[in-house]
């Protein structure tokens, strides 16, 4: 998706790209958006996920723990963050 979000944003389109806090720590991990640091009219947003950071923490518990938090959390955070992005002014 963020490939699909840098060929749209490249096409002149202003891009904010919306993840879970989990998905978008392992994108800084991986340096991923990092290319677009500098881009205006490309940002970034988070929807709190409540997914506890653990070192020791398994993929599988990572992954039962986020889906469940999807699904009880998401709705709410998610129309939360649309309702704030329509009222901040355009990024140019």
């Amino acid at each position: 998706m963020l490939k699909l979000a840098v060929l749209l944003h490249h096409k002149g389109l202003r891009i904010t790209f919306i993840n879970t806090e989990f998905v978008h720590e392992c994108l800084l991990e991986s340096g991923g958006p990092h290319n677009l640091d500098d881009s205006p009219g490309f940002r970034f947003e988070t929807i709190p996920d409540g997914v506890p950071r653990s070192p020791e923490a398994s993929g599988d518990t990572i992954r039962d723990l986020l889906m469940q938090s999807l699904e009880t959390n998401f709705l709410g955070r998610f129309i939360e963050l649309v309702t704030k992005l329509q009222d901040a002014p355009n990024i140019i």
